[in-house]
């Protein structure tokens, strides 16, 4: 698939550091960002994508910076989108995170968007689960 990218500000186009990675790598375009405990910022990521129809951009976590305490908000970048792309950062970490210019916050991927056909009904069919939610099923 291809996809047309138009860096912003001397910024990065995101990048695959391995060949079988399922999300590309994006870097921060903005130098010396200080994120106090418990404080969330939009970071630019110095790029601007055009998603085709029928898709949609995300925007998602890095797995190691997570388990640190950098947590990066799940985002859409819709078709219509053209501006440029940020990273929403919350750090839950017990200290305050710096961030530089390069660094790899976040990760970019595509993928299919379907539209529904919502059908408004008055009941929905019978299952096993039923009403029963978070945490019904237990641990073990």
């Amino acid at each position: 698939m291809e996809i047309k990218i138009k860096e912003i500000a001397e910024g990065f186009t995101p990048v695959y550091k391995h060949e079988t990675d399922a999300c590309a790598d994006c870097m921060a375009n903005v130098d010396n960002v200080i994120i106090p405990q418990g404080d969330t910022v939009f970071v630019p990521l110095g790029f601007a994508v055009e998603i085709p129809a029928g898709y949609e951009g995300i925007i998602k976590g890095r797995s190691g910076l997570s388990a640190s305490g950098l947590i990066c908000a799940l985002g859409t970048i819709d078709t219509g989108y053209t501006g440029e792309v940020k990273a929403i950062l919350t750090n839950l970490s017990d200290d305050a995170w710096k961030i530089n210019r390069g660094d790899r916050i976040c990760q970019f991927k595509v993928q299919k968007s379907e539209k529904i056909n919502f059908i408004k009904v008055n009941q929905l069919a019978e299952s096993e689960r039923g009403e029963n939610g978070l945490g019904s099923t237990g641990i073990k």
